[in-house]
C-alpha cells in the first residue's frame, strides 16, 4: 500500500488526524455511524495492505475499502476478515476476557504503553497478522491443490502433464510464498515496537493466541515441507529428463559420425 497515495486520498474524505504511530502504520480517526455523533472510530492502515478498523459500521467499512483502492499496490483477489468484540471503558483494565477486547481509557502518563490507542495498534497488529496468514494460507491451499494429481502420476509411472516451464512456473511460485512467509512480513517475529514496550507486547502475543496464529503457522510450515519434498521430486525429474535428452543427443551425434564414416569408406 502505498502510504503517499493514502494520505491524499484520506484527506479527501475527511479522515483525520493522520499519525504515523509506526515506519508500518497510519493511524486516523472517523465519525461512527451512530446517534452519538462524538462517537468516534479508529482505523489503522498497515504498509502490507491490510486495515484493521475500530468501531465503524459495516457499510462505512465498505466505503472505506472502496475509496482507498487507488492506493493498492497489489490487491489481494479475496478479502480475508477478522471480527471480534471489543469494549472501550475508562473504567475498565486493558486486555482480554474470552474473546472479547477490553480498552481501558487514555493515561495522562507519557508511557504510551498506557495508552489506548497504542493499546488497539498492539491488538491490530495481532489481527492483521491473523489476516495475512490466512490469505497465506488460502494461497498454500491453491498450490496444493494445483500439484493434488502429481502424486498419483509419479506413482502410476505416468507421463507428467507439465514440460520444463510449468514445472519451473510451480517451483517458482513455492519460493515466492516461503520467501512472503519467512523474509517479507513480520508473521514469523514480534514487531520491533514491542521488544522495549512488554505491556503493548503482552496485548499482542493474548490477540495472536486468542487467534490461533502459532498453531496456523505450525500447520501452514507442515504443509511447506510436504510442497518441498513434492518440489524436490518434481526437480530431481526435471534433472533426470534434462540429463537424459542430453544423453540420447550425443548418441545422435555418434550414429550420425558413424554413418558419415561408413559412408567416406564405402566410396
Amino acid at each position: 500500500m502505498s502510504f503517499a497515495k493514502l494520505r491524499h486520498l484520506l484527506g479527501d474524505y475527511g479522515y483525520y488526524p493522520f499519525t504515523a504511530l509506526t515506519e508500518e502504520c497510519i493511524h486516523v480517526t472517523s465519525d461512527v455511524d451512530s446517534l452519538n455523533d462524538s462517537e468516534m472510530g479508529d482505523i489503522f492502515f498497515f504498509s502490507d495492505g491490510t486495515i484493521v478498523t475500530w468501531g465503524l459500521s459495516e457499510d462505512e467499512n465498505l466505503r472505506l475499502l472502496d475509496r482507498i483502492k487507488p492506493a493498492e499496490k497489489e490487491p489481494y483477489r479475496d478479502i480475508e476478515e477478522e471480527t471480534l468484540d471489543f469494549i472501550q471503558d475508562p473504567k475498565l483494565r486493558t486486555g482480554m476476557m474470552g474473546d472479547l477486547i477490553l480498552i481501558g481509557g487514555d493515561s495522562t502518563s507519557n508511557d504510551v504503553t498506557e495508552s489506548s490507542i497504542y493499546a488497539k495498534l498492539a491488538f491490530s497488529n495481532g489481527i492483521a497478522r491473523s489476516t495475512k496468514l490466512a490469505v497465506l494460507e488460502e494461497q498454500l491451499e491453491n498450490y496444493l491443490d494445483s500439484t493434488r494429481e502429481i502424486p498419483r502420476i509419479l506413482a502410476q509411472g505416468s507421463k507428467l502433464p507439465w514440460g520444463r516451464r510449468q514445472t519451473l512456473q510451480k517451483m517458482g511460485e513455492l519460493l515466492a510464498f516461503r520467501g512472503e512467509l519467512n523474509l517479507h512480513s513480520e508473521l514469523v517475529e514480534t514487531p520491533d515496537l514491542y521488544w522495549a514496550k512488554p505491556q503493548l507486547e503482552d496485548y499482542y502475543n493474548r490477540i495472536s493466541k486468542n487467534l490461533d496464529v502459532a498453531v496456523r503457522i505450525t500447520i501452514l510450515n507442515k504443509k511447506l515441507d510436504y510442497a518441498n519434498e513434492l518440489a524436490a521430486t518434481l526437480r530431481s525429474h526435471l534433472s533426470e529428463k534434462h540429463g537424459l535428452a542430453l544423453e540420447w543427443g550425443i548418441i545422435g551425434l555418434i550414429a550420425i559420425e558413424v554413418l558419415f564414416g561408413i559412408i567416406e569408406l564405402v566410396k
